[in-house]
């Protein structure tokens, strides 16, 4: 029984159900690198993920029209609609500062607006969750203004979760070494030789609606943007085994370099999507909103503003301004159940009985409104209400094998006139009795 429930805890942390790209931009955003992965056209990493760990979401951002930005969240990464302001694949999808906001403690919310509520993220950069000695994103922090390594050293320094650094001439062997210089304003650094040759590599790609060999990146920084720190080595836990691994992050990924891996594994993107999806849905964070669904929507990742790369990019059109709509007496209140790291994914045995959220006025011990049922394939649902706060309890029955279980948990949320809230409720083990 506590193996069961150890199990369906950790698989709680799973991407939510193989959400599908949410509209047509995210979807030709992911299938290029990653659906040749899927078909088994190509043996490597993934570059977004398997699936979306989110349905489309609107967080806040004011330079977009009515204050507000797509977005969709993948293990790797976050999908942005940035089509208000650049039409031309793919600059219509950008993938945000993730791991910088989380290195400094903000979240951007608009193109020189920030809110600075948060702390920096303690959450493992590479490795386990709940690894408890290797670096963290706050460790990140600390080595955002070291010098350059000079070109061609090879890199062997190591950095602890306290961002001290240390020599360890014995990591030569692996024939790592300071390689792509990036120069601009308040970035310094090198890309690692094997970082370097990844970016630049080529591959299986999907494009039109055939795979064909190209370029896998269409710029070198198009997904990971510029280096914000140099490469390093560090101890971090994989699968619950200590190893070595080598780490560099960049403005919107992090990448591992674990020479024993196979030919195509060697690189790897950290799941900085789910990090920072876990980060940003925290008790004292602004919650996104669910986006309701159309004919017109395909579901996928968003990005945001696309990096400057070392040849010049295109220049962005300034964004045209949209009127918000006149507020009217009620809002709609989008309820989601996400995991510790954004999604909840049960394993194929597991049945769900029911689903349902009971709905309360200004908090759990207030009056209730109602009881709705969930859609049990997103774990969604959402209510037209009056402006004020509210609570929603999580009543969740299912079957796994011989045994029977069932979650509750619950959140709370506002709603605005006019406009609307969200309500996310974070399943984590505590919410899993075992019958």
């Amino acid at each position: 029984m506590l193996l069961l429930a150890l199990t369906l805890a950790q698989l709680v942390a799973l991407p939510a159900n193989a959400q599908s790209p949410g509209n047509d931009m995210f979807q030709r955003t992911w299938e290029r690198t990653d659906q040749p992965v899927a078909s088994k056209s190509a043996e490597r990493v993934l570059i977004w993920g398997p699936a979306a760990n989110t349905v489309l979401l609107e967080e806040p951002y004011a330079d977009a029209p009515g204050g507000k930005r797509i977005v969709q969240y993948y293990d790797k990464g976050r999908m942005e609609a940035n089509d208000f302001r650049m039409t031309t694949s793919p600059w219509d999808v950008t993938s945000g500062l993730l791991v910088v906001e989380m290195a400094q403690g903000w979240y951007q919310i608009g193109d020189d607006e920030f809110d600075e509520s948060p702390e920096p993220a303690d959450i493992p950069v590479a490795g386990d969750i709940d690894d408890p000695a290797g670096p963290t994103y706050r460790t990140i922090a600390a080595l955002l203004d070291a010098p350059p390594a000079p070109a061609g050293q090879a890199i062997t320094t190591r950095v602890d979760r306290a961002g001290a650094t240390a020599d360890d001439p014995t990591l030569a062997q692996y024939g790592a070494t300071a390689d792509y210089l990036v120069q601009v304003p308040e970035i310094n650094h090198r890309v690692a030789s094997v970082f370097w040759t990844f970016m630049n590599s080529s591959g299986p790609v999907y494009e039109d609606g055939q795979t064909e060999v190209d370029n896998l990146f269409s710029n070198p920084f198009y997904v990971t943007g510029y280096p914000i720190t140099d490469a390093y080595w560090a101890t971090v836990k994989v699968a619950g085994n200590e190893r070595d691994v080598l780490l560099q992050c960049f403005e919107r990924r992090c990448l591992t370099w674990t020479p024993a891996n196979s030919d195509g594994w060697q690189v790897e993107s950290g799941n900085v999507g789910a990090h920072y999806f876990q980060w940003r849905v925290g008790p004292t964070a602004a919650a996104p909103v669910v986006v309701a669904t159309s004919a017109a929507v395909v579901s996928q990742p968003t990005a945001t503003d696309a990096p400057a790369a070392p040849t010049e990019a295109p220049a962005l059109p300034e964004p045209t301004s949209t009127p918000p709509p006149a507020p009217s007496a009620t809002g709609y209140l989008s309820i989601a159940v996400v995991g510790p790291n954004g999604g909840i994914n049960l394993p194929p045995e597991t049945v769900i009985e029911s689903a349902s959220v009971e709905v309360f006025a200004d908090s759990c011990d207030g009056a209730s409104i109602g009881s709705y049922a969930l859609d049990t394939a997103s774990f969604t649902t959402g209510i037209e209400v009056s402006p004020g706060t509210y609570c929603a309890q999580l009543s969740s029955a299912f079957t796994f094998q011989t045994f029977s279980g069932s979650i509750f948990a619950s959140g709370s949320g506002t709603v605005e006139a006019g406009s609307g809230g969200s309500i996310m409720i974070v399943v984590d083990a505590s919410s899993i009795s075992l019958r």
